[in-house]
C-alpha cells in the first residue's frame, strides 16, 4: 500500500464514506493490510450494491482481483489513489 504493486492482496474494510454528486455516487473505503492504512481507495461504481446490501461493511475481509493505482495532483500530491476495485469477500 505504498505505491507498489501487490497481486491479489488481501486488506480489511475499516470504514466507507459515500462521495455524492456527478452522475454516480462513489464510495470511498478506509482499508488496511494489518500494517498500512489507506484512505484514498474508491470502490468501482458497478459494485456499489455490494456495499447496499451490507456485504462491505466496516471489518470485513477481502481480497482484491483487480485495481488501478493513481497517483493524486494538488494539495495530496503523491499520494496513492486505489479505484476501481473488484473483490471477492471471504
Amino acid at each position: 500500500m505504498r505505491g507498489e504493486e501487490v497481486d491479489k492482496p488481501v486488506l480489511q474494510i475499516l470504514g466507507t464514506k459515500k462521495i455524492t454528486g456527478g452522475e454516480t455516487d462513489r464510495l470511498r473505503l478506509l482499508i488496511s493490510d494489518g500494517k498500512f492504512i489507506n484512505s484514498y481507495s474508491m470502490l468501482a461504481t458497478q459494485l456499489n450494491h455490494l456495499h447496499a446490501e451490507g456485504k462491505l461493511s466496516e471489518y470485513t475481509i477481502v481480497r482484491v482481483d483487480k485495481y488501478i493505482t493513481s497517483v493524486v495532483n494538488g494539495k495530496d500530491a503523491g499520494k496513492y489513489v486505489y479505484e476501481r476495485m473488484f473483490y471477492n469477500l471471504f
